[in-house]
């Protein structure tokens, strides 16, 4: 058993064995063996899969490995019989991760059995189930982030564009339809369409306001007449499908700028909306933000008071109870990561802000130059008032824009207090309020030794940009020791001139301990990050394990195809990552005999053509006319 596949030739023996005693559950019993005989369903009167034949199927049927991907549907399954929905990719997400978690997790290889991988399914049900599981709400935090990306303002831009787009094009449909010979009723018609397609085009307000249409009408007018209109219909139909879009530019501007003069609309004043919106956001976040700390504050200090590194006798002592201990980090992890994600909305929102002053200084610039073009003036050419327009409409245009994506901000914001409500917080403080009545004598203690591992099989790497701001205000030592426990730092150290991290730790004895098993400690740590899911979840390694996952179950498959007319693939482990890379023994033949003939035709030009010149010119002009085929 590997986190990423179970090997069927090393597993069915067992679990047949098992199946055959009755001591694996039936549905997921009946669930492997589709899995792993793919091509003969072979069923007894009971509805069971004869047992015998079994063993004696072909190779070709036999699936060779089982995935992660490949029990999904089974705990998708699952959880809908127990009458809880879950999305699939999520639930991949989650069988990757949890999986590898030493405390909830499968075991790797010799440990493995068919009745521990019900128990982790059914450990899998019982944390989704449970609406104060810390694990199960980092991750549906960190999905649905990771996934948000409305949260970047270039793409809800286009996503803005798009459904803008899909929305008018019956409008621009009902438009451009009027034929060449519209008597006045259609004109009319067609008239009204124009003021409601560029009121929702850049939405100025709402269509069924009546001043608003008769503003948007008024200044359709000034630009466009009677006479026009009939001009208009007249026009081949991408004629016309380009002139409405720059009348619209130019009478949304005109409106823009009489509502910001004469205050006519102040239904839709986008400046009020944009500061309410600004405030609103940053008073959000900022609340947010603080409620974290304080919860992060309140569970380290406990951390800090449970648990003790004792460097003179090398021990690790536990005054509580360990499951409470861990359940109370566990929320400390939670609210760091509920943190992280508050900290980059935030830097969101302030690159959104920046560019809201910008447009805004730009508005008041335009609105300005066109009152300066007006001023003491009884008629002014369209060349020169026009472009101003067209300009003011693109800069309101942005305005709304960055109001929607203001929008979308405070939408990932409260679907995060969704997840983490108030709930989940008042379980979190009466845990942590359990512990005031602890009695101080040590619960457990083991040695540093018992707690290290020599051999740590991780592939993996740790990104120093993610993983600093952590490492330097948690202890790293204690963490490495505990399985992932956050005790508060007061010492900062480099250990090594190879690494680019900073490590804290709880005082300067522990430091010391650190660089005294410093091989130990770094093999240790590294076990620890990679094998918990909380600790994956804080450090963002979730994309990189689940890649390693895809990547080596890629690479299986290619080693494994089975093809009657090809030398059987083998494998070559290069350079220190071990990189599996397939080879081909008949690959090299056929290459060397090409060469060879190559080099045959070359000798045989060389002894047959006495003049060097023609050779050479010859050699040119083949290598010419490769370079045409080229």
């Amino acid at each position: 058993m590997n986190y990423t596949f179970i090997n069927v030739r090393d597993f069915l023996p067992d679990f047949l064995q098992e199946l055959s005693k009755g001591h694996v559950p039936k549905k997921l019993g009946d669930y492997l063996l589709r899995l792993i005989f793919k091509s003969h369903r072979i069923k007894g009167k009971e509805g069971d899969y004869y047992l015998k034949s079994a063993p004696n199927k072909p190779k070709s049927d036999l699936k060779p490995f089982i995935t992660i991907d490949d029990l999904v549907p089974y705990f998708i399954d699952e959880c809908e019989q127990n009458f809880m929905s879950i999305d699939r990719y999520f639930g991949s997400y989650l069988l990757h991760i949890l999986i590898r978690d030493l405390h909830d997790g499968l075991p790797k290889a010799s440990q493995f059995t068919i009745g521990k991988l019900d128990r982790f399914f059914r450990k899998c049900l019982d944390k989704y189930a449970q609406s104060f599981d810390p694990t199960i709400c980092n991750m549906k935090i960190c999905y649905y982030a990771k996934n948000c990306l409305e949260i970047d303002f270039e793409y809800a831009k286009k996503k803005y564009e798009l459904n803008a787009k899909e929305k008018l094009s019956k409008l621009i449909a009902g438009i451009l339809q009027y034929p060449e010979t519209s008597n006045p009723k259609q004109l009319e018609e067609m008239f009204v369409k124009m003021q409601v397609f560029i009121i929702t085009n850049f939405n100025i307000g709402c269509p069924q306001n009546a001043e608003l249409l008769k503003q948007t009408r008024q200044s359709l007018n000034s630009v466009l007449g009677k006479g026009d209109l009939q001009k208009y219909v007249l026009k081949k139909r991408y004629h016309r499908l380009d002139y409405l879009q720059r009348l619209s530019s130019t009478v949304c501007g005109i409106v823009t700028f009489n509502n910001y003069k004469q205050q006519k609309n102040k239904d839709n004043n986008i400046m009020t909306d944009l500061e309410m919106a600004q405030n609103n956001t940053k008073d959000a976040l900022d609340e947010g933000l603080k409620r974290a700390s304080m919860c992060i504050q309140k569970g380290t200090r406990i951390m800090q008071s449970l648990i003790r590194v004792d460097t003179v006798q090398q021990k690790v002592q536990y005054f509580y109870a360990a499951a409470k201990t861990r359940e109370i980090n566990k929320f400390v992890i939670l609210f760091l990561v509920y943190r992280r994600h508050l900290e980059r909305i935030k830097g969101e929102f302030e690159k959104t802000q920046s560019l809201i002053e910008v447009t805004q200084k730009k508005f008041k610039c335009v609105i300005d130059k066109i009152s300066d073009i007006i001023k003491h003036r009884s008629a002014i050419e369209t060349d020169v008032i026009f472009p101003h327009f067209v300009y003011l409409s693109n800069v309101w245009l942005s305005l709304v824009l960055h109001l929607n994506h203001l929008t979308e901000i405070n939408k990932l914001k409260d679907h995060l207090d969704e997840l983490l409500n108030e709930n989940m917080e008042n379980h979190y403080h009466s845990i942590c309020d359990a512990t005031k009545n602890f009695n101080k004598f040590c619960a457990m203690e083991a040695s540093f030794h018992e707690l290290m591992f020599v051999n740590s099989e991780v592939e993996g790497k740790l990104d120093p940009l993610k993983t600093q701001n952590f490492l330097k205000d948690y202890c790293a030592f204690t963490l490495a020791l505990t399985n992932g426990l956050l005790v508060p730092s007061q010492v900062e150290r480099k250990l090594s001139q190879n690494m680019d991290i900073t490590f804290g730790f709880a005082n300067i004895n522990v430091a010391q301990s650190s660089e005294e098993h410093l091989s130990l400690f770094f093999s240790t740590f590294k076990h620890v990050i990679f094998n918990s899911a909380d600790m994956v979840l804080l450090f963002e390694l979730e994309g990189q394990i689940i890649r390693q996952d895809v990547d080596l179950v890629r690479q299986i498959v290619s080693n494994n195809k089975d093809s009657s007319t090809q030398t059987e693939s083998g494998t070559l482990l290069s350079g220190q990552n071990k990189m599996e890379n397939t080879w081909n023994v008949w690959d090299y033949h056929r290459k060397t005999i090409a060469l060879a003939n190559v080099r045959k035709k070359q000798t045989n030009s060389t002894q047959t053509i006495v003049s060097s010149g023609k050779r050479n010119s010859q050699n040119q002009c083949s290598g010419d006319g490769i370079n045409q085929l080229h």
